[in-house]
């Protein structure tokens, strides 16, 4: 960057960019599971016991009423329409 040349602290700059450029990519190459992990390592939140049930249990409440709307309309039009001709 043409920044760089007026700045004072150049080497102390350059090494930032540097350990940012290192954190950047190895952000990029975790897994989304390796991110969740790391991520609750930075905020210093253990998960309890029951958490990952918990999430589990919500996501299912969430997905399934799409699910099942969906399916409705996917195998209930055909036969609404079977049954009206």
């Amino acid at each position: 960057m043409e920044f760089r040349n007026f700045i004072f602290f150049r080497k102390r700059v350059e090494r930032s960019f540097d350990v940012m450029k290192r954190k950047n990519k190895s952000k990029s190459e975790l897994t989304p599971q390796e991110k969740a992990e790391k991520y609750l390592e930075e905020q210093k939140m253990p998960t309890e016991k029951g958490d990952m049930l918990s999430m589990i249990l919500s996501a299912w409440m969430i997905i399934l009423p799409i699910a099942l709307l969906a399916l409705l309309v996917i195998v209930g039009l055909p036969l609404l329409l079977i049954w009206l001709l």
